[in-house]
Protein backbone atom coordinates (compact mmCIF):
# COMPACT_ATOMS: atom_id res chain seq x y z
CA UNK A 1 0.00 0.00 0.00
CA UNK A 2 2.78 2.44 0.90
CA UNK A 3 4.53 1.75 -2.40
CA UNK A 4 1.37 2.53 -4.35
CA UNK A 5 1.31 5.98 -2.73
CA UNK A 6 5.02 6.56 -3.34
CA UNK A 7 5.89 6.30 0.35
CA UNK A 8 9.08 4.29 -0.11
CA UNK A 9 10.49 5.15 3.32
CA UNK A 10 7.37 3.91 5.10
CA UNK A 11 7.31 0.80 2.91
CA UNK A 12 10.95 0.10 3.79
CA UNK A 13 10.25 0.48 7.52
CA UNK A 14 7.47 -2.10 7.28
CA UNK A 15 9.68 -4.33 5.11
CA UNK A 16 12.56 -4.14 7.62
CA UNK A 17 10.23 -5.23 10.44
CA UNK A 18 8.96 -8.29 8.55
CA UNK A 19 9.97 -11.53 10.24
CA UNK A 20 9.73 -13.50 7.01
CA UNK A 21 10.42 -12.00 3.62
CA UNK A 22 9.26 -13.96 0.63
CA UNK A 23 9.92 -13.43 -3.06
CA UNK A 24 6.71 -11.40 -3.39
CA UNK A 25 7.63 -8.90 -0.68
CA UNK A 26 11.17 -8.60 -2.07
CA UNK A 27 9.86 -8.04 -5.61
CA UNK A 28 7.49 -5.38 -4.27
CA UNK A 29 10.15 -3.36 -2.46
CA UNK A 30 12.55 -3.68 -5.42
CA UNK A 31 9.81 -2.37 -7.73
CA UNK A 32 9.22 0.52 -5.33
CA UNK A 33 12.88 1.46 -5.30
CA UNK A 34 13.07 1.35 -9.08
CA UNK A 35 9.99 3.57 -9.40
CA UNK A 36 11.67 6.31 -7.39
CA UNK A 37 15.04 5.89 -9.13
CA UNK A 38 16.86 4.13 -6.29
CA UNK A 39 18.55 1.67 -8.65
CA UNK A 40 21.46 0.86 -6.35
CA UNK A 41 19.16 -0.10 -3.45
CA UNK A 42 17.01 -2.22 -5.78
CA UNK A 43 20.11 -3.89 -7.18
CA UNK A 44 21.44 -4.61 -3.70
CA UNK A 45 18.17 -6.29 -2.65
CA UNK A 46 18.06 -8.26 -5.91
CA UNK A 47 21.60 -9.56 -5.32
CA UNK A 48 20.71 -10.59 -1.76
CA UNK A 49 17.54 -12.47 -2.76
CA UNK A 50 17.82 -16.14 -1.77
CA UNK A 51 15.31 -17.10 -4.46
CA UNK A 52 14.32 -15.17 -7.60
CA UNK A 53 11.42 -15.71 -9.95
CA UNK A 54 10.41 -14.45 -13.38
CA UNK A 55 9.03 -11.23 -11.85
CA UNK A 56 12.35 -10.59 -10.07
CA UNK A 57 14.34 -10.82 -13.29
CA UNK A 58 11.87 -8.87 -15.42
CA UNK A 59 11.66 -6.12 -12.80
CA UNK A 60 15.43 -5.63 -12.80
CA UNK A 61 15.70 -5.82 -16.61
CA UNK A 62 12.95 -3.21 -16.90
CA UNK A 63 14.45 -1.01 -14.17
CA UNK A 64 17.92 -1.05 -15.66
CA UNK A 65 16.52 -0.37 -19.14
CA UNK A 66 14.47 2.61 -17.97
CA UNK A 67 17.43 4.25 -16.25
CA UNK A 68 19.75 3.73 -19.22
CA UNK A 69 21.89 1.00 -17.66
CA UNK A 70 21.43 -1.36 -20.56
CA UNK A 71 24.59 -3.33 -19.92
CA UNK A 72 23.19 -4.34 -16.53
CA UNK A 73 19.85 -5.30 -18.12
CA UNK A 74 21.79 -7.60 -20.46
CA UNK A 75 23.76 -9.01 -17.52
CA UNK A 76 20.56 -9.86 -15.61
CA UNK A 77 19.10 -11.49 -18.72
CA UNK A 78 22.23 -13.63 -19.14
CA UNK A 79 22.14 -14.53 -15.44
CA UNK A 80 18.52 -15.60 -15.78
CA UNK A 81 19.46 -17.99 -18.59
CA UNK A 82 22.71 -19.28 -17.11
CA UNK A 83 21.12 -20.22 -13.82
CA UNK A 84 18.13 -21.82 -15.57
CA UNK A 85 15.97 -20.07 -13.01
CA UNK A 86 13.12 -19.67 -15.43
CA UNK A 87 12.55 -20.93 -18.92
CA UNK A 88 12.74 -18.17 -21.46
CA UNK A 89 9.54 -17.65 -23.35
CA UNK A 90 9.10 -15.69 -26.54
CA UNK A 91 7.65 -12.83 -24.49
CA UNK A 92 10.83 -12.57 -22.41
CA UNK A 93 12.99 -12.41 -25.53
CA UNK A 94 10.76 -9.81 -27.13
CA UNK A 95 10.79 -7.85 -23.88
CA UNK A 96 14.57 -7.91 -23.62
CA UNK A 97 15.11 -7.10 -27.30
CA UNK A 98 12.60 -4.30 -27.56
CA UNK A 99 11.61 -2.95 -24.16
CA UNK A 100 12.72 0.65 -23.84
CA UNK A 101 15.04 0.02 -26.79
CA UNK A 102 17.46 -1.63 -24.38
CA UNK A 103 19.25 -3.71 -26.98
CA UNK A 104 19.12 -0.97 -29.61
CA UNK A 105 20.71 1.37 -27.07
CA UNK A 106 23.49 -1.13 -26.49
CA UNK A 107 24.17 -1.34 -30.20
CA UNK A 108 24.35 -4.10 -32.75
CA UNK A 109 27.22 -6.19 -31.41
CA UNK A 110 25.85 -6.31 -27.90
CA UNK A 111 22.30 -6.94 -29.10
CA UNK A 112 23.11 -9.60 -31.66
CA UNK A 113 23.93 -12.13 -28.94
CA UNK A 114 20.19 -12.38 -28.20
CA UNK A 115 19.50 -13.35 -31.82
CA UNK A 116 22.43 -15.78 -31.73
CA UNK A 117 21.05 -17.29 -28.53
CA UNK A 118 17.61 -17.66 -30.10
CA UNK A 119 19.11 -19.31 -33.19
CA UNK A 120 21.47 -21.66 -31.36
CA UNK A 121 18.68 -22.81 -29.04
CA UNK A 122 16.31 -23.30 -31.99
CA UNK A 123 13.67 -21.00 -30.56
CA UNK A 124 10.87 -20.48 -33.05
CA UNK A 125 10.79 -16.96 -34.49
CA UNK A 126 7.11 -17.49 -35.29
CA UNK A 127 6.21 -17.65 -31.61
CA UNK A 128 5.20 -14.48 -29.87
CA UNK A 129 6.79 -11.19 -30.80
CA UNK A 130 10.41 -12.24 -31.26
CA UNK A 131 10.62 -11.61 -35.00
CA UNK A 132 9.08 -8.14 -34.72
CA UNK A 133 11.45 -7.23 -31.91
CA UNK A 134 14.47 -8.48 -33.89
CA UNK A 135 13.39 -6.57 -37.01
CA UNK A 136 12.99 -3.45 -34.88
CA UNK A 137 16.36 -3.94 -33.16
CA UNK A 138 18.24 -4.44 -36.41
CA UNK A 139 16.60 -1.43 -38.03
CA UNK A 140 17.34 0.85 -35.06
CA UNK A 141 20.96 -0.24 -35.26
CA UNK A 142 21.05 0.47 -39.02
CA UNK A 143 21.18 -3.16 -40.17
CA UNK A 144 18.21 -3.18 -42.54
CA UNK A 145 19.44 -6.27 -44.41
CA UNK A 146 19.50 -8.25 -41.16
CA UNK A 147 16.01 -6.96 -40.38
CA UNK A 148 14.83 -8.11 -43.80
CA UNK A 149 16.47 -11.54 -43.34
CA UNK A 150 14.54 -12.05 -40.10
CA UNK A 151 11.35 -10.83 -41.78
CA UNK A 152 11.81 -13.34 -44.62
CA UNK A 153 12.33 -16.24 -42.17
CA UNK A 154 8.92 -15.79 -40.59
CA UNK A 155 6.04 -17.80 -42.04
CA UNK A 156 3.73 -15.74 -44.23
CA UNK A 157 0.73 -16.43 -41.99
CA UNK A 158 2.65 -15.27 -38.92
CA UNK A 159 3.79 -11.82 -40.09
CA UNK A 160 1.11 -9.80 -38.30
CA UNK A 161 3.20 -7.13 -36.53
CA UNK A 162 6.29 -8.00 -38.54
CA UNK A 163 4.93 -6.14 -41.57
CA UNK A 164 4.71 -2.95 -39.50
CA UNK A 165 8.20 -3.47 -38.11
CA UNK A 166 9.64 -4.04 -41.58
CA UNK A 167 7.87 -0.99 -43.05
CA UNK A 168 9.17 1.12 -40.14
CA UNK A 169 12.65 -0.28 -40.73
CA UNK A 170 12.59 0.68 -44.37
CA UNK A 171 11.33 4.16 -43.47
CA UNK A 172 14.17 4.58 -40.99
CA UNK A 173 16.64 3.47 -43.66
CA UNK A 174 15.23 5.89 -46.27
CA UNK A 175 15.45 8.75 -43.74
CA UNK A 176 19.02 7.79 -42.91
CA UNK A 177 20.11 7.55 -46.55
CA UNK A 178 18.14 10.56 -47.82
CA UNK A 179 17.60 12.96 -44.92
CA UNK A 180 15.92 15.70 -46.96
CA UNK A 181 13.64 13.32 -48.87
CA UNK A 182 11.39 12.07 -46.06
CA UNK A 183 9.85 14.43 -43.47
Amino acid sequence: MFLEFGEIELARRVFDKMLERDVISLNSIITGYLRVGEVELASQLFEEMPKRDLVSFNTMIDGYGKCGRCELAEEVFRMMNEKDVVSCTSMIFAYVINHHSTIADLGFLEGKWVHDYISSNKINLNSGFIASALVDMYSKCGYIENAYDVFRMVSHGQKNGDWNSMISSLTIDVKRLSPGLVP
